[in-house]
């Protein structure tokens, strides 16, 4: 909350904006009331908070040598584990323990831990071994270093190309991990021997995502090794679809996930979220059209991600062309008390939709929803008012049955949206199902 306050509407309460920028640089278990003086006024000197940020920093590596004193050396030997030496905690940046202080939530003896595990880790992996498949990979420019930005201090943007899924095509999975590993580590090692640059970075996702079964493996361990790296998640290319796919999962989330993610459809917007000059040539093959070439006809989203309530949520999206229909089904296999349901189509254009919950032994069938239109929000004109566009047929407004609801579900079965664009001959509709998954106890 500190770190993303509003400075420049406050500068008359604060003892200056120099000061009040060093905030950034301390973990969250700084004395929250130190800072709030700094803020409001009867502000401490910035000896006083520099002495407080080393009070926790001595903290975290008296936790450490605790851990490297009481037979943790010996065990991680017995398990032919490397050790741990007094030199690494000499040797390591001031910054990068704060960042595990901050993961750990300013817990030292977590965060100590933390560090003594990612330190067996990497001496135990890196450097990554350069062998033929993982050299062929890092020079494939499925991982691209774009440069700094121009925000001060410069901010490192990143990016990966997942290259209409087919990032892994042809790779073998091992060496797909580790060639990331290699380059991960090589761009924060002289980001930081660099010394100027902002600590966190913005990556771009290029062309899609990676495959789950690769994000699932490198996630833990990036979070392990290089904690709270990461400043913004910019998307591009993110047509409306898209957005419609990421919305869905986000619309769960709390603000703080949702400010760091960017959706971004051209390379102006794509240039204005990295606050970089990004030359044409290094996107161009990525643009909208190229987009809808490869996901034209295509459901995404075939996983369960846990939301902040521990509820299930699930995006899915499909393009429907002129005079067509399609169902997008999703089996519901865990015992659960309720579903909502959201549902979108383009802006300005309506459709079909009935919502049918067929029960795991096929009787019963319930009908969530008769068949009636689904109105997407029409565009306004110059005035604010009034459609544009040729949209909405037979000048339907933009309004009608919800586009959401709530249902109770008792048991395991099928829930299926059939989407009906059988009455426009001129015009294709993108369509999303966004769900959530609840039981009581989780309420």
């Amino acid at each position: 909350k500190f770190r993303d306050f509003p400075w420049e509407a406050h500068r008359g309460h604060t003892p200056g904006r120099a000061r009040a920028s060093h905030l950034h640089l301390f973990p969250p278990a700084v004395d929250m009331h130190a800072l709030s003086s700094l803020i409001w006024g009867d502000a401490k000197s910035e000896e006083e908070l520099q002495a407080e940020a080393d009070r926790q920093i001595d903290a975290l590596r008296a936790e450490v040598r605790k851990l490297l004193s009481t037979g943790e050396d010996d065990a991680a030997a017995a398990a032919e584990e490397p050790a741990v030496e007094e030199s690494d905690l000499q040797g390591e940046r001031r910054r990068t323990l704060w960042a595990f202080l901050e993961h750990a939530g300013g817990d030292p003896v977590a965060a100590a831990k933390m560090w003594v595990d990612s330190q067996r880790w990497r001496k135990r992996t890196l450097p990554i071994k350069r062998t033929p498949g993982v050299e062929a990979i890092l020079q494939s420019k499925r991982f691209r270093n774009f440069g700094f930005n121009t925000e001060e201090p410069p901010r490192l943007v990143l990016g990966m190309d997942c290259m209409w899924g087919e990032f892994a095509t042809g790779q073998d999975d091992e060496e797909l991990e580790l060639a990331y590993y290699a380059w991960l580590d090589e761009q924060f090692t002289a980001l930081d021997n660099l010394g100027t640059a902002d600590y966190k970075i913005i990556m771009v996702a290029l062309r899609g995502r990676p495959p789950s079964s690769f994000a699932k493996r490198i996630t833990p361990v990036s979070e392990a090794n290089w904690p709270e790296r990461m400043h913004k998640l910019v998307v591009f290319p993110a047509p409306w679809i898209a957005g419609a796919l990421v919305g869905g999962v986000l619309w769960f989330m709390s603000s703080s996930v949702r400010d760091t993610i960017a959706l971004t459809s051209s390379i102006d917007e794509l240039r204005s979220a990295c606050r970089l000059d990004i030359p044409e040539e290094d996107v161009a093959e990525m643009t909208i059209d190229s987009f809808w070439a490869h996901e034209a006809s295509a459901v995404e989203g075939d996983e369960w991600v846990k939301a902040d309530d521990d509820c299930q949520v699930l995006a899915k999206a499909a393009y429907i062309g002129r005079s067509e229909a399609t169902s997008i089904s999703v089996k519901i296999t865990d015992p659960v008390d309720w579903l909502e349901w959201q549902c979108g189509v383009d802006d300005g254009y309506d459709i079909g939709l009935k919502i049918v919950f067929t029960p795991e032994d096929g009787k019963d069938e319930r009908v969530l929803r008769e068949h009636t239109m689904l109105v997407g929000e029409a565009p306004r004109d110059e005035t604010g008012t009034g459609n544009i566009g040729e949209g909405l047929a037979n000048g339907v407004e933009s309004k009608g049955p919800p586009q959401s609801g709530k249902e109770d579900i008792l048991g395991a079965g099928t829930v299926r949206f059939d989407f009906d664009n059988t009455a426009s001959w001129a015009t294709g509709r993108n369509i999303s199902v966004q769900l959530r998954l609840c039981r009581k106890a989780q309420n």
